[in-house]
């Protein structure tokens, strides 16, 4: 090597990270296909998630086959893969202007540094590369800094916000404006079916989330072995739980009230399956109604007062004040980024 010549250095913390996390989600990615897969219907939020998340092990073990070591030599910047193929040559001469933009994110910053030419641009990242410094001194010497290309990066940035705190915003509207229906339908005794069969496993109160927020109660019946009949969220607070736990047990007789719908396109088979009942919880069945040994456990009509009443809640116009912000905050962010590029 010259006494001229720089080569860049490849930070290893960037083969630590990526490749580990690479193989994690490629592991992860085929376990949630595979068991999406096991069931009559594959499941498509699992199969949609083992897709990402396949995408990314890819992406991830991908990004080291585009990796590029760079070589200063000769008054050239020569740009190689990883496994010292060349690529491109540039000379020095050609580099026209230059822009360095210091970027932020939650845990790190990092600088990228933009060489333009006539007819093209390229960008080193500090990410990458440990002697970064000493590449961008060498670089940039005796070249004049582009100031435009850093107002065009934050107007772009500001575009990018503005766009996704919008559609983020509409997205929780929607969803809640499809919460405020759901909770503004009561369940009618004339839409429910009753089927009659065995406890084949023992009953439990299942709690998920962080707070243990999301409770549901499980019930398993000997004559319907491939389906889950589930007692969730309003549903729990509207059954007499701990009588029910204590006086059911496994090989009792039970009978459970469900949708005519969900009976008739699952357990009798009388009308075909939707692609949302075949794609998303076909195993599960949502139970509105228990009864067991002459005692009636659940209360439809507490049921159905809970989940009006709810609608209503703090936490419900918390929500719609939280995504009405992000649509008014995208609109600033996107309003800004106009008015910065009307100026140019």
């Amino acid at each position: 090597m010259s006494k001229n010549e720089l080569r860049s250095k490849m930070k290893i913390s960037n083969f630590i990270i990526v490749i580990p996390f690479g193989i994690i989600a490629l592991v992860a990615a085929y376990f949630m296909v595979t068991n999406s897969l096991k069931d009559e219907y594959p499941d498509i939020l699992s199969l949609i998630f083992g897709c990402l998340f396949g995408l990314i092990g890819v992406g991830c073990l991908g990004v080291i086959f585009f990796l590029e070591k760079i070589v200063l030599k000769d008054n050239k910047l020569i740009i190689q893969s990883l496994f010292g193929r060349r690529k491109k040559v540039i000379n020095f001469s050609e580099i026209i202007s230059y822009s360095e933009i210091e970027k932020e994110g939650r845990n790190t910053k990092w600088k990228d540094l933009t060489l333009f030419t006539k007819d093209s641009k390229y960008m080193i990242s500090s990410t990458l590369y440990s002697n970064y410094d000493d590449l961008e001194k060498r670089l940039t010497r005796g070249k004049k800094k582009n100031t435009n290309a850093k107002k065009r990066w934050k107007n772009k940035l500001n575009r990018r916000y503005g766009y996704g705190f919008l559609i983020a915003g509409i997205i929780f509207t929607l969803i809640l404006g499809n919460m405020f229906i759901k909770r503004n339908n009561e369940v009618l005794p004339n839409e429910l079916s009753r089927i009659e069969g065995t406890i084949s496993d023992e009953i439990l109160i299942k709690k998920s989330g962080k707070r243990g927020e999301n409770i549901s109660m499980p019930i398993r019946l000997e004559e319907f072995p491939k389906f889950k009949f589930e007692v969730k969220g309003y549903g729990v607070r509207s059954t007499n739980t701990s009588q029910f736990i204590s006086d059911i047990k496994k090989g009792d007789r039970i009978q459970l009230e469900i949708l005519t719908d969900q009976y008739k396109k699952k357990l009798a088979k009388e009308i075909p399956l939707s692609f949302l009942d075949k794609g998303f919880n076909f195993r599960e069945i949502i139970v509105y109604g228990i009864k067991a040994k002459n005692e009636n456990y659940f209360d439809l009509e507490n049921y159905n007062n809970l989940k009006t009443s709810d609608r209503n809640s703090i936490g419900m116009y918390a929500l719609l004040a939280f995504s009405i912000s992000l649509i008014g905050y995208g609109i600033r962010e996107l309003f800004k980024s106009k008015k910065s590029f009307s100026k140019k």
